[in-house]
């Protein structure tokens, strides 16, 4: 026999889990400072954007002290126990899940240099599902539960939206991109079927979400980080100011992370600071040297200096760790043009040729190697 609200309690027994394991590993339970919850997984935009997507996941079972986690286990057993007997068990925790992810992603899309964490925006995606659920469904709930949880339910969201708004230490952002992720996961899987929920149905809108949560990360990345040669070039500039602060912040406290010396040698190199960023990036290559991420950086910001040597040494190195990596190939193979083009405007004709050839060698069919045949063609007339 299968215990009633099991994965309700799974996922307050997570979250309280989380809380207790970062606790004896140092965390205040009280007021975690940025650095420690940046280390157990909180969502921020330069580290989440820069490949740790996870921490829109992981973000959901951190909490800013014992009064936050309190407050979200007591919203979550309320909440859960209702739409896991409605929705029924797997499905509640896909709508748990991806209202948590829809939740941070909105949180990311709002204020991408704040640090964010908590489960409000997948418990106000179970407010959603079940909102969608009493619409959609009334006859399948008992209608004296229906008549006392349908106000319930209105008044949560509207009370916690408001008094959000009026909280600039609340991040309803998350609330709302949880809140219309799951009321549109629960109408989806609701809609025009009278049959249980499951199988194929829940199948096809779960990956229908995921694919939705997919491109909006996308989306999401590019607004917060936008392209520098764009109108968006002075709120850009705050932005990676801002997060330069926090990322100062919280490396001081972990001076050996290299995913944190990275992803701020990163935002140094958007902000201009070459020399800011190799000194770090020397860092993060000799505390992993087999790891591939930081010579990326490193081969930019030497190409970006014209320092060609030294950028074809950085991404020959990135290429020999990264075999399999074509944007490294083509940053060497690319490095190689540029050398080539510099060196025949010097008039070292025959330097240039060797390069022009090894981009020849490199790309036979490439777009690249169709410019190196085009300069030897001229070196050659």
């Amino acid at each position: 026999m299968k215990r009633e609200g099991a994965a309700t309690f799974v996922l307050i027994g997570l979250n309280i889990l989380v809380f207790v394991a970062a606790a004896v590993g140092g965390v205040s339970p009280l007021a975690p400072s940025i650095k420690d919850l940046l280390r157990w997984g909180a969502d921020f935009g330069p580290m989440t954007v820069s490949g740790e997507w996870w921490r829109l996941a992981t973000s959901m079972f951190l909490h800013t002290g014992i009064i936050h986690l309190a407050f979200n286990m007591w919203c979550l057993l309320n909440l859960g126990l209702i739409a896991e007997r409605w929705f029924g068990r797997l499905s509640f925790l896909i709508l748990y899940v991806l209202s948590g992810i829809g939740g941070s992603l909105a949180s990311l899309f709002m204020h991408p240099t704040t640090v964010s964490v908590g489960a409000s925006g997948a418990i106000f995606g179970l407010a959603g599902g079940l909102i969608a659920f009493v619409g959609l469904r009334r006859e399948a709930a008992p209608a004296a539960r229906v008549n006392r949880l349908l106000p319930s339910l209105l008044s949560f969201v509207a009370y916690n939206l408001v008094f959000g708004s009026l909280n600039p230490a609340i991040d309803n952002a998350a609330h709302v991109g949880g809140l219309l992720v799951g009321a549109g996961f629960g109408a989806a899987l609701l809609a025009g079927s009278a049959t249980a929920i499951g199988g194929r149905r829940l199948a096809l809108t779960t990956a229908g979400f995921g694919a939705v949560l997919l491109v909006s990360a996308g989306a999401v990345a590019k607004r917060a980080f936008p392209p520098r040669p764009s109108a968006a070039r002075v709120r850009a500039d705050a932005v990676i100011g801002d997060s330069i602060a926090a990322l100062e912040d919280a490396t001081a406290g972990a001076p050996d992370s290299s995913s944190q010396l990275v992803v701020l040698a990163r935002l140094y190199l958007q902000g201009g600071r070459s020399a800011d960023a190799l000194r770090l990036l020397d860092r993060a290559t000799r505390a992993r040297p087999g790891d591939a991420a930081p010579w990326r950086l490193v081969g930019t910001a030497h190409l970006n200096a014209r320092r060609f040597d030294a950028a074809i040494a950085a991404f020959d190195t990135l290429a020999r760790l990264a075999p399999r990596d074509r944007a490294a190939r083509y940053d060497l193979t690319f490095t190689y043009l540029m050398r080539g083009n510099s060196r025949a405007a010097a008039g070292d004709a025959a330097g240039a040729a060797a390069d022009f050839g090894r981009v020849v060698d490199m790309n036979a069919d490439s777009a690249l190697s169709a410019d190196a045949r085009r300069s030897l063609r001229a070196l050659r007339h």
